[in-house]
């Protein structure tokens, strides 16, 4: 459902950076303007991420940075 999803744009590190520009929205928009485009850490792309992130989940740790994640992904390169 997630799996290449959570992606996203990386302006000198900083993944709220690319955010606040309007002139970005998708992964080709990013590269144009030479800037990263990179997984974040929080995703599930493989079995073994999906199950920590379960764990996360069920712990109530650290959840809610990958909730915001989830609420920005709109598909995959987007």
């Amino acid at each position: 459902m997630f799996q290449g999803t959570f992606s996203s744009c990386v302006i000198d590190g900083n993944f709220e950076l690319a955010r606040t520009d309007d002139r970005i929205d998708t992964k080709q928009d990013c590269l144009d303007l030479g800037y990263e485009w990179v997984n974040t850490p929080e995703n599930f792309d493989n079995v073994l991420n999906a199950f920590l992130y379960l764990i996360v989940f069920m712990t109530n740790e650290g959840w809610v940075t990958a909730m915001h994640y989830a609420i920005d992904s709109r598909g995959r390169d987007l």
